[in-house]
């Protein structure tokens, strides 16, 4: 229920708790600290446990 309700907020607002559209990887690694992996080549995917960061 609650996934729901942040999935729904992320819908309407593009944020997703401290995290939004258009924030850097930087300010991504200050708020959630380094990732648990990242993908290959450029443009790398970020990933802390089920979710993946990455452009566009």
């Amino acid at each position: 229920m609650i996934m729901d309700e942040q999935l729904a907020e992320f819908c309407v607002s593009g944020r997703l708790g401290s995290l939004h559209i258009g924030v850097s990887v930087t300010e991504v690694s200050e708020l959630l600290g380094e990732p648990d992996g990242v993908t290959g080549p450029l443009p790398a995917m970020h990933l802390y446990g089920d979710v993946q960061l990455g452009p566009p």
